[in-house]
């Protein structure tokens, strides 16, 4: 057993020096043919990326970026249209926690709303939660309201609650914000106010079957049988 354990660990330890030297190698190569070779400097090769991009060359600027990556791991510029590049050739969510991740300190988050979208698009409430919580809304109805849903749909629903009212009195007054006003409202046993929040949503969509089975509901959970009959079941 202790020299198959050595044998193991000397292969471990092969493997782990090749990569790493594989590594050296790429990187030297990169900057021998990009930097010395073309005379590309880090600002030069941000506007090459910036020109595929504008010419909607994706897959070469997926490519492209990547190897730059190598050279400048740290470049937010670089980051972010990798990130682009991702979503345009259909890696939507790992592109968009890319461009995430590119925000500088202080960056507002709604310079990249379009990746925001798509996390909320695709569910992804937790981390929705974990950037908005990290980089804030700064008052930002829409942003508010993403991550009030997000905060819904992870069972925080008091923070929910508190940031769809932050939605709704900073103008986001449209039935979606109002129904997840109303859904957080009824999680804390705040039934009247819920009641209230679903009714105005109604008012605004009386098609769509969310608020009319929430309503129904809440009519059931007040005692106000006579008017859950009333509201139709399905869309006429």
């Amino acid at each position: 057993m202790k020299i198959r354990h050595l044998v193991f660990i000397l292969l471990v330890a092969v493997v782990a020096g090749s990569l790493y030297n594989s590594q050296r190698l790429y990187h030297w190569y990169l900057a021998a043919y990009y930097q010395r070779f073309l005379g590309e400097d880090r600002e030069k090769s941000i506007e090459r990326a910036r020109s595929l991009y504008r010419d909607e060359r994706y897959e070469e600027l997926d490519a492209y970026t990547g190897r730059m990556r190598v050279l400048y791991p740290d470049n937010s510029d670089l980051r972010r249209l990798k990130g682009f590049a991702m979503i345009k050739t259909g890696r939507e969510s790992e592109g968009a926690h890319m461009v995430i991740s590119s925000l500088r300190k202080n960056e507002a988050l709604l310079s990249v709303a379009s990746a925001i979208e798509i996390l909320f698009k695709e569910g992804e409430y937790a981390d929705l939660d974990d950037i908005i919580s990290s980089h804030g809304t700064m008052g930002d109805p829409y942003l508010q309201y993403i991550h009030g849903v997000s905060l819904y749909h992870v069972k925080k629903y008091a923070e929910a609650e508190r940031r769809l009212a932050g939605a709704l009195s900073a103008g986001k007054q449209d039935y979606d914000t109002l129904y997840y006003l109303g859904l957080a409202r009824e999680k804390n046993g705040r039934t009247v106010e819920a009641l209230a929040a679903i009714e105005k949503a109604y008012a605004i969509d009386p098609i769509r079957p969310e608020a009319r089975k929430a309503l129904v509901r809440l009519y059931r959970v007040t005692k106000q049988y006579d008017r859950a009959e009333r509201i139709p079941r399905r869309t006429p």
